[in-house]
């Protein structure tokens, strides 16, 4: 299997754990500690892998810096408690969205970034 295969697999595997520890999650917290308790459950190596596969799909070298920034900060943030439930609810739709797309351009990097840094 090519690396790619490998990665499109692993994201998925990752989404359904993702999506099941958020759903049970759910009845019992808010959103941003429904995001801190999966960040904290997921080890650091699947959050990279993660994030890693995201950049793969990003052509210009200053926008996977900037996108790589961009999901520090939001780690930062999420571990703080630093967004509400509403924005955080916004940047997890966004970040749904990314995933799925086969090539991210700079558009949806700054998307991204406006939305991680904005105060809402």
């Amino acid at each position: 299997m090519n690396l790619k295969v490998r990665q499109r697999i692993f994201v998925a595997s990752l989404s359904v754990t993702m999506i099941i520890i958020g759903i049970v999650a759910y009845y019992a917290s808010s959103k941003s500690r429904i995001a801190k308790t999966t960040l904290t459950i997921l080890s650091e190596k699947h959050v990279d892998e993660l994030i890693g596969s995201l950049l793969l799909r990003v052509e210009r070298p200053d926008q996977k810096k900037k996108l790589s920034a961009t999901f520090d900060k939001l780690r930062l943030n999420i571990k703080n408690e630093n967004y509400s439930d509403e924005h955080l609810n916004e940047i997890l739709k966004f970040f749904d969205s990314l995933e799925r797309e086969n090539q991210i351009d700079s558009n949806l990097v700054d998307k991204f970034y406006k939305l991680v840094y904005s105060e809402f």
